[in-house]
């Protein structure tokens, strides 16, 4: 179910969907109403579409939220913030990881890998400021 006329995704991605016969894609969908009492047993779309499901994955929201930064590091055209290897921004000093930096894969494992090594990188870069340099 999709809340626009498009797919969000990948190119590869969405060409693979396309081709699968036991795959219907719903444009323009919103999921108005969830039926079952202790278990999900189907969808409500649209207020007027229901579909019989016994699970649910949601996944909403594939833009980076970085406007109030847009102004101070280079973003990309659907905003993500774009970094080097070692999650350094254009601005001396600012880091950015996680979800919001440009990549290809967006998970929680991968999230947590460029934290770790914009951390070591922000660790790295302080370790080469001086107290005396910072005031300055």
């Amino acid at each position: 179910i999709q809340n626009v006329d498009y797919l969000t995704c990948e190119d590869a991605l969405k060409k693979e969907l396309e081709t699968k016969n036991n795959i219907e894609i719903i444009y323009n969908g919103k999921v108005t109403k969830y039926l079952g009492e202790d278990n999900i047993e189907g969808l409500v779309i649209n207020d007027e579409r229901k579909i019989n499901v016994s699970g649910i994955f949601l996944s909403i929201g594939q833009d980076a939220d970085s406007e109030f930064i847009k102004d101070i590091i280079n973003l990309d055209e659907r905003n993500y913030i774009l970094t080097n290897e070692n999650f350094e921004t254009n601005e001396t000093g600012i880091f950015a990881a996680g979800d919001c930096v440009h990549k290809n894969i967006r998970q929680l494992t991968t999230a947590m890998n460029d934290g770790t090594i914009a951390a070591l990188s922000a660790i790295q870069y302080l370790k080469g400021i001086t107290v005396i340099e910072s005031l300055t």
